[in-house]
């Protein structure tokens, strides 16, 4: 880990404060937590399309060298 400690994280979230305000501290940290569960709700669906569309790719598919291709079939002897 980086080493950060109980008082340095104190330190940076007081600097935070102090750059914010107090005012702006919880509009910020709702906007924080807003993006974060929509990257997350994003990331859930690309990997549920992700094994979507490589399931039945795979199944499709026979094994290497089988000699069942139609490109084969097209060529002339």
């Amino acid at each position: 880990m980086v080493g950060l400690g109980i008082p340095e994280l104190v330190v940076i979230v007081a600097v935070i404060a102090l750059l914010l305000g107090y005012k702006k501290l919880p509009e910020t940290a709702r906007a924080i937590g807003r993006s974060t569960r929509i990257l997350r709700a994003e990331l859930r669906g690309l990997h549920h399309d992700d094994v979507a569309t490589k399931a039945p790719a795979q199944r499709g598919r026979g094994p290497l060298g089988s000699g069942d291709s139609s490109a084969s079939a097209d060529r002339p002897d």
